[in-house]
């Protein structure tokens, strides 16, 4: 369903797609992103403790994808569900964000770690950790060697 807005707009809901390895946009529905902006930081104190400068280095962003995952065939059966439900096979793999219309979450992202979420009454899911460095004015994902 469409969505509708009236009098002031805000962002509302989650639009974007998540895609790694053999886990293609099509077979996960994004459900959740949390996006955090991290660095290190020194500080310049003098004799008695007080502070007088710092300084910021080593910046990344980090981010948490929830993802359901879903059969987008037709008829959609659920072993094709569970045989798409995987975490990436390799660390620091390629996870691309798309379409989120966030300048600061679309593109690719390098993996970090994950869960699979199972629950009764809910649907499975996963959570994908994420993060992109600093290179100079933009932050990318690193390249793999």
């Amino acid at each position: 369903m469409a969505r509708k807005h009236a009098g002031k707009v805000a962002l509302h809901g989650i639009d974007g797609t998540v895609a790694f390895g053999a886990l293609t946009a099509a077979k996960n529905k994004m459900q959740g992103h949390q996006l955090q902006d991290q660095f290190t930081k020194s500080q310049l104190q003098q004799g008695d403790g007080d502070i007088i400068g710092k300084a910021g280095t080593a910046r990344e962003r980090r981010v948490t994808l929830e993802v359901i995952v879903i059969d987008e065939s037709t008829p959609s059966t659920l072993a094709a569900a569970k045989t798409n439900t995987i975490l990436p096979a390799d660390m620091f793999t390629l996870i691309t964000v798309a379409s989120s219309g966030i300048t600061a979450l679309d593109g690719d992202w390098n993996y970090e770690g994950g869960t699979y979420n199972g629950r009764i009454g809910e649907y499975h899911s996963l959570s994908l950790e994420a993060a992109q460095v600093q290179n100079g004015s933009n932050f990318v994902a690193l390249a793999l060697v």
